[in-house]
């Protein structure tokens, strides 16, 4: 089985869990005895190293280069055009495009494609008006053979915005790649409630503020960490004074390690998000024993399972209570992290990259 993999998401993202869950599931379905695998990465940014596997390959096409203001979509337009040499040379029978940009590089085998989420389609004012993405998915995700989501959530919005029937679709959940092993010692040495990630509108990290801000216990017995996505706008920074919480509410970023170091130490992980495809810091906080709590809707209920509470993301007092709960109960944290230990085997890149390989048979036995 001849499988081909193009350059999209590669060139798309410097860093990110789309990105990264390609690398961890191409690098493995390269084992497949009878897999055949080709990546054209073409000019890309990309900082997981799929060139790190090109052994395991069939063929390997891809120079990585320092990114250069503005000359992302240069180079997206430019792979476009050379990955329909490669995909000729390649003569797969699966291709696997790893974004949304539909390629009519006359291919004549199986086409399909993963549906991260529904972000552009749902939060369209998250997104510049010259972000093509949901107009490049309503075209792609029609001329498919078959697609891939990565959680229920995204199947249904998908069956529902772009009326794609049932039996097209076939889920298949991520993993984790945080598996490191914390050694350092802690680097908040107060007590905390942890937050990961970006902070756009939906991400619904101003509420988490409000109630951290205004519950004393909160306030007084615990600092808030916002890690990664990005520092603290102008914005952020007037609420965090008028909110009188300067000082206790830190912002930092950096490696894996130290992600890892603030999860293995953190009092709660909080995903306050309304939407989410799946929830990858859900599964991260698993594998690392972190105490979590998640908005009740989307995907996220879905993915933490029996290992997390969950709130309302509208409601401040639903927030405010879990999280009490969760920070004073010791008997329902412990219970928490005992199924996280069970419910957490439900989800590694082994078995995402096997589920994937048997559906690709699938689609070549259609």
């Amino acid at each position: 089985m001849n499988i081909t993999y193009d350059h999209q998401i590669f060139i798309v993202s410097k860093f990110g869990g789309a990105s990264r869950y390609f690398t961890e599931m191409i690098s493995r379905m390269a084992k497949f005895d009878d897999a055949d695998v080709s990546v054209f990465a073409g000019y890309y940014i990309n900082e997981y190293g799929i060139e790190k596997f090109r052994k395991d390959f069939k063929m390997f096409d891809g120079k990585k280069y320092k990114e250069i203001p503005k000359s992302k979509m240069f180079a997206f337009h430019l792979d476009n055009f050379l990955f329909r040499n490669f995909i000729k040379k390649s003569n797969p029978h699966i291709y696997h495009t790893t974004y949304y940009k539909y390629l009519n590089c006359g291919f004549k085998g199986k086409r399909t494609m993963t549906v991260l989420d529904m972000m552009h389609e749902l939060m369209p004012g998250s997104f510049s008006k010259l972000d093509n993405s949901a107009r490049w998915k309503s075209e792609c995700v029609k001329k498919m053979d078959g697609i891939i989501s990565i959680s229920h959530a995204t199947k249904n919005d998908l069956m529902k915005i772009y009326n794609i029937p049932d039996e097209k679709i076939k889920v298949i959940h991520l993993a984790n790649s945080m598996k490191t092993e914390v050694k350092s010692e802690r680097i908040v040495k107060e007590p905390y409630i942890l937050y990961i990630g970006g902070r756009w509108v939906y991400k619904n990290f101003n509420m988490l503020l409000q109630v951290y801000a205004e519950t004393p216990f909160f306030k007084n017995n615990f600092k808030l960490v916002a890690f990664g996505g990005g520092n603290f706008s102008a914005e952020e920074n007037e609420l965090i004074e008028k909110y009188g919480v300067t000082g206790k509410v830190i912002f930092d970023t950096g490696s894996d390690e130290k992600l890892a170091n603030y999860y293995k130490n953190a009092s709660v992980y909080v995903y306050p998000s309304k939407y989410e495809g799946f929830g990858v810091p859900l599964v991260e906080a698993m594998y690392m024993d972190c105490p979590m709590i998640g908005s009740n809707i989307s995907s996220i209920p879905e993915i933490g399972g029996p290992a997390a509470l969950y709130f309302d993301p509208d409601s401040p007092e639903d927030l405010k209570e879990k999280l009490e709960t969760i920070l004073t109960n010791e008997e329902i944290k412990n219970d928490l992290l005992a199924k996280a230990k069970e419910w957490r085997k439900n989800f590694s890149w082994e078995k995402t990259t096997e589920e994937t390989y048997k559906y690709y048979k699938e689609l070549l036995n259609k």
